[in-house]
């Protein structure tokens, strides 16, 4: 849908002009660093501290911002900002804009990001309570829909902003701002949360106390509309009304801005990180899918209350339905592929006879297949069963071993027996 082009009411204030002195100031802030990266619009973190001077960091798909009291009924905030200079620019002259996907997400469960568990929002929203009086922690967070009548603007004039209400409809944006020869920018709009009636509410009807989620995908084209790069990757900007307040319900500062609960802000980041941008079933986070996210994996087989992320089939458990996914979809191999090479051959049979007589200790690295903590013939059985998989090859030639692949394996039974016997 096009961005809205209503008028705001005279009352409403910009953010920067309502903010105490000591925020009007210098200080440090963070904007999402735009550049130019392999035909691709990447994001990095930019913070000043104090302005001018940045430190970069790349490859950012967070930010997280406090939203302050502006005038009479709406929470605002004027950062992150969008920047970008000549020594990691964007393409010359670029018109830069965004558009608002409708995320898929899941809505419950301990597993990330799984396709048949999500629903689709261009806006979340989570209350920020600790359900269970143990302290803000993952296990309290459920973003969902905002509360009915709630609504959220990224805000660039008062003629060209763009409202967000939860719902299942992806949302246009606008121009942010269009980068010089040098293929510089430097632009901050508005991101404000309002309660029922919108930028005419009622004196003192906010929106809901809480986090605000906010994606994000942005776009570099030319003057005649038309990409000139890939987009970004989706971004989420997390906006926290979760304030600390006085007995009288006034704000805590800082001396700077609003004082929000540290643990359910870090709470809703590590929700965003782990549901919505970690690679599914990368359960340590090392950007791969590897032996010791599948170790990990087995570990949490058959526990009651299985560890955050490792459910990976939304029942509540961990089962070999999970190894399933993991091993033969996500991963994307087979049983008995020690290496994680893609391939079942005589290196995994190679790893298993070094491993084999383990007892109870063992692990897939070392060719413990189903996970018993043991090395033995069981695991040979498996491999024995895959040898030959070769995830490059035709799936057909890859399940029926040849006779030839009987033969090594049998060789390898041969030589594992002689090894017991002594």
């Amino acid at each position: 849908m096009p961005a809205l082009t209503m008028p705001r009411t005279a009352a409403l204030v910009l953010a920067a002009a309502a903010l105490p002195a000591a925020a009007q100031s210098l200080t440090q802030h963070v904007d999402a660093h735009l550049y130019e990266e392999n035909g691709k619009l990447a994001v990095g973190i930019n913070t000043f501290n104090p302005f001018p001077i940045g430190v970069f960091q790349p490859d950012a798909r967070l930010f997280s911002e406090t939203l302050d009291s502006i005038g009479n009924n709406v929470y605002a905030v004027s950062g992150p900002g969008f920047f970008s200079s000549p020594s990691r620019p964007l393409p010359a002259n670029a018109f830069v804009t965004f558009n608002v996907p409708a995320i898929d997400h899941p809505f419950a469960g301990h597993f990330a990001n799984a396709a048949y568990t999500v629903d689709a929002h261009n806006l979340l929203y989570w209350d920020g309570l600790d359900d269970d009086s143990d302290g803000d922690l993952l296990d309290d967070v459920a973003f969902s829909t905002p509360a009915a009548g709630d609504t959220f603007v990224v805000f660039l004039s008062d003629f060209v902003f763009t409202s967000l209400d939860g719902s299942a409809n992806p949302a246009a944006g606008f121009l942010l701002e269009q980068a010089n020869a040098d293929g510089a920018i430097h632009r901050h709009v508005d991101f404000e949360a309002y309660g029922p009636g919108g930028f005419n509410a009622p004196i003192g009807t906010y929106a809901q106390d809480g986090h605000y989620l906010v994606p994000m995908v942005l776009s570099a084209l030319d003057g005649g509309g038309n990409k000139i790069i890939d987009d970004s990757d989706t971004l989420y900007l997390h906006f926290s009304a979760d304030y600390d307040r006085d007995g009288n319900g006034n704000f805590q500062f800082n001396g700077i801005v609003p004082i929000t609960d540290a643990a359910a802000d870090a709470a809703a980041q590590q929700w965003v990180q782990d549901y919505l941008i970690r690679t599914l079933g990368d359960f340590d986070d090392s950007a791969a899918l590897d032996v010791a996210d599948l170790e990990g994996l087995f570990d949490q087989q058959g526990l009651a209350d299985p560890a955050f992320g490792y459910d990976l089939t939304g029942d509540g458990q961990v089962t070999t339905a999970d190894l399933d996914r993991w091993i033969l979809e996500l991963a994307g191999t087979a049983y008995a592929d020690a290496n994680l090479d893609l391939k079942v051959d005589t290196s995994d049979l190679a790893i298993l006879a070094a491993g084999f007589g383990t007892i109870g200790d063992a692990a897939w690295g070392t060719g413990d297949f189903n996970g018993d903590g043991n090395v033995d013939t069981s695991d040979l059985a498996i491999l024995a069963a895959g040898f030959g998989f070769d995830a490059s090859a035709p799936v057909l030639a890859a399940a029926v071993p040849e006779p030839a692949t009987l033969g090594v394996v049998g060789l390898g039974l041969i030589s594992l027996a002689r090894r017991r016997r002594r």
